[in-house]
């Protein structure tokens, strides 16, 4: 047998990187061949979880960006959500058969408490909703139970502070990977033949806004809003030169790809990180107004510019059809919540019977979501579903604060990178909905709910070197 540690500063993120795109040239090979392979990469799937590999872990938190397929696609061939299924599914069998599942620690939290009854709510929905439409609302059911089971599994897993930083070592490199994909997009000015692999889209669609591997510019935009905050944070905090070079690489790139991709409630959310940070590591009252004032002039010219550059994105609102289109499906989606205001409509139905309620004021296409999580959940999950999703943020965010005090600067930047990327997600949410729909944000949102909200006690021994072997007990 060979023993081999994973989590050395040098080779760690090396190591995510090569298994995270060998992973993802696996996923798109198997996306096209018959399912007997299917059923083979489901089998290898779930072996590596119920061994708890930490290079598949690893590699699997590396494509959290990496969205394999478009919402629009049926239930069962979402192969985003369809492998954190089998990993969640694995793992959890794994620790079962060790007899390690211990229910009382995991449930404890105040996170995996309001995150579970954020799923009731919505499978209450899905059951007191409108008549019809099964699928859909299973669909809804399916989506938020496998962020419920990735938050799970991550809360486990991530019991140490090294494992901790291999985890965030990985997504920052899948982030500088993200933030390099959109610079090549924009500078190709066309998504690549490459995002085609991802995606079925007309490449006559190109309006100059990347996507990198996400399914669209907004979602691009709501995602790096969610990571962002950790990288300045690192930045900002460490004096360990590897943590600065892939914090800087991260946060340099990712702000980038944020002003590349003209979301406007992607730089209102990230607006939202900066005031926290300046409010946060500013040391005094007058540093504060200073970089305040200095942000206030920026964020002009930025805007200024922007006008400049895209007059048809950014200058003439009223003449914007998409702003005039998310003000209707707004005002449909509180009609549909007056008319159901318990447990809603179905949780992911809206985007299927809104056109019988849409009033006819401009063309709209067919099977809009309502881009607003806030009247989404209250037109599809009810008072239900929207109080317990902000009770499963508050949580978060609340004990993220908490940890801001630590003296760890590791610790510190954490809780500061899960505060403020949470709450930007809150802010970005008024425009749009992505973190219900787009599994990289949910994903990354459950994520940071993992690292902050359980009880803290964060081992500082150094995680045992694993076993390679096939023998599920070989490893730690």
């Amino acid at each position: 047998m060979h023993s081999a540690t994973l989590f050395s500063n040098r080779t760690s993120n090396g190591l995510c990187l090569a298994f995270g795109l060998l992973a993802t040239a696996a996923a798109m090979v198997v996306l096209w061949q018959p399912p007997v392979l299917l059923a083979g990469a489901a089998v290898v799937v779930l072996a590596l979880s119920f061994a708890e590999n930490e290079r598949f872990l690893l590699a699997l938190i590396f494509l959290q960006p990496i969205d394999l397929v478009s919402r629009a696609i049926p239930l069962g061939s979402d192969a985003a959500l369809l492998l954190h299924a089998f990993a969640v599914a694995g793992f959890f069998l794994g620790r079962l058969y060790r007899r390690e599942l211990r229910l009382g620690e995991i449930w404890r939290p105040a996170a995996t408490r309001t995150s579970g009854a954020f799923v009731a709510a919505i499978a209450v929905s899905a059951v007191f909703g409108l008549p019809g439409l099964a699928h859909e609302k299973l669909r809804g059911v399916y989506f938020v139970a496998v962020y419920f089971g990735f938050y799970l599994v991550l809360w486990c897993w991530l019991a140490t502070e090294e494992r901790r930083r291999a985890a965030l070592r990985a997504l920052l490199s899948s982030t500088v990977l993200v933030g390099v994909f959109a610079v090549v997009q924009t500078l190709s000015q066309s998504y690549t033949p490459l995002y085609s692999l991802f995606y079925e889209l007309d490449s006559t669609r190109w309006q100059s806004r990347p996507t990198s591997f996400l399914p669209g510019p907004n979602a691009l935009a709501g995602y790096l809003n969610v990571i962002l905050p950790f990288a300045l944070a690192a930045y900002l905090l460490s004096d360990d030169r590897a943590w600065k070079r892939l914090t800087g690489a991260a946060a340099a790139l990712g702000i980038l790809s944020l002003i590349l991709s003209e979301s406007r409630g992607g730089y209102i959310a990230f607006a939202a990180t900066l005031v926290l940070a300046i409010w946060h590591f500013a040391g005094s009252w007058k540093r504060r107004f200073t970089l305040f004032l200095a942000a206030a002039l920026l964020g002009a010219a930025c805007c200024a510019a922007l006008v400049a550059w895209n007059p048809a994105h950014f200058g003439d609102f009223a003449a914007d059809n998409s702003t005039l289109s998310r003000v209707i499906l707004w005002y449909t989606a509180w009609k549909l919540f007056v008319a159901s205001p318990v447990h809603g409509i179905g949780f992911g139905t809206f985007s299927f019977i809104s056109g019988d309620y849409l009033p006819v004021v401009v063309d709209m296409p067919d099977g809009l979501g309502v881009h607003n999580i806030y009247l989404e959940l209250l037109a599809e999950s009810g008072v239900l579903g929207l109080a317990s999703f902000l009770a499963v943020a508050g949580a978060g965010i609340g004990r993220a604060w908490r940890q801001c005090s630590s003296g760890n600067w590791f610790r510190h930047a954490t809780g500061f990178g899960a505060a403020a990327g949470l709450t930007a997600t809150l802010v970005g949410g008024f425009a749009d909905h992505n973190v219900l729909w787009a599994p990289p944000i949910a994903f990354s949102f459950w994520f940071w709910l993992a690292l902050v909200g359980g009880t803290n006690e964060m081992k500082t021994t150094a995680v045992k070197t694993i076993t390679v072997s096939a023998a599920p007990g070989s490893v730690d």
